[in-house]
């Protein structure tokens, strides 16, 4: 597969000491074993002192993608802003190849990150959902959830992680990604302890007649990214795609709270099962058989920065 590849406006680096601005454009596609799309991308920031602001917005194609085995059209925008602090780096140049939403190109080692992001697509799938990035010398950890617009309700793009270690022009990471059907829907039904044999302090949610309640995904994959010329990327992704790690992380993890002690967790969260060869809730009934577990890899020009 060749992929003709072309930057309009390179990133300029270090113009000023006081502020430097650029941008990017070029084409955004994916290819693998679910996600399947190509659009492009534009990307802005500018930066004064210790303050950067980044724009960055995809419009993609999707042959299929997260969720529904549907085609549809995406947009996702992103609007951030990145404080950075600590010790001047001597590695800016090679640090502002990765243009993303939570870049840093003050000059500085470390840094904070805040994102607002939108999807909107022709498949009822649209959210908002917030991003957050920290960056210590070469390590860098990403964070996406809805929880950090203040509606946090694992609807869709559920919420995802990344740990990523840059040397040069090279990153490897280990990446996170869940998604689930619609929470919001009026069709969810509540099914509460005591009412089926599946084990959870405050029962569970059914997803099962609601949108695209039948279809999710927990993915563990690792990653490898390789900065090219005129700030283009590439990249590719190899992992499993599991109910087990979803259920382990979603339920187990995030919703029981283990790491907070019984007494100060107030919180009422009921687990989002695993989903059966059906997409129905798995209760270990003698007729349900447990989702397949599947590899999940990716090849990228410009990805997104998680969905």
């Amino acid at each position: 597969m060749g992929v003709i590849l072309t930057s309009l406006i390179n990133p300029l680096y270090a113009i000023n000491p006081i502020w430097n601005a650029g941008g990017i454009v070029g084409i955004s596609a994916t290819f693998g074993t679910k996600v399947n799309r190509i659009g492009f991308l534009t990307g802005a920031y500018i930066v004064c002192e210790n303050i950067q602001l980044n724009a960055y917005a995809n419009r993609l194609y999707c042959f299929n993608s997260y969720g529904p085995d549907l085609k549809r059209i995406e947009n996702q925008f992103n609007l951030g802003i990145t404080g950075a602090f600590g010790p001047e780096t001597l590695t800016l140049s090679r640090e502002a190849v990765f243009f993303s939403p939570v870049s840093n190109f003050t000059g500085k080692s470390n840094s904070l990150s805040y994102v607002f992001k939108i999807y909107s697509d022709n498949i009822s799938t649209s959210q908002n959902t917030g991003i957050i990035g920290f960056q210590s010398g070469n390590f860098h950890f990403f964070t996406e959830n809805d929880l950090f617009i203040f509606k946090g309700s694992d609807k869709y793009r559920t919420g995802a992680v990344s740990v990523i270690y840059q040397n040069m022009n090279m990153q490897l990471g280990v990446n996170l990604l869940l998604w689930t059907g619609n929470n919001n829907d009026e069709k969810k039904i509540k099914i509460k302890p005591g009412e089926s044999d599946y084990r959870s302090e405050f029962g569970y949610y059914d997803l099962s007649e609601t949108k695209y309640g039948k279809f999710s995904h927990g993915i563990l994959a690792f990653s490898g990214a390789y900065a090219l010329p005129y700030s283009q990327t590439i990249s590719a992704m190899a992992g499993i795609d599991s109910e087990q790690i979803r259920h382990v992380v979603q339920n187990k993890f995030l919703h029981d709270m283990p790491f907070i002690p019984k007494k100060l967790n107030k919180a009422i969260n009921p687990h989002f099962p695993k989903l059966d060869s059906n997409g129905l809730p798995y209760l270990k009934k003698q007729d349900q058989t447990m989702k397949k577990s599947k590899f999940f890899g990716t090849v990228s020009v410009n990805p997104t920065l998680f969905y």
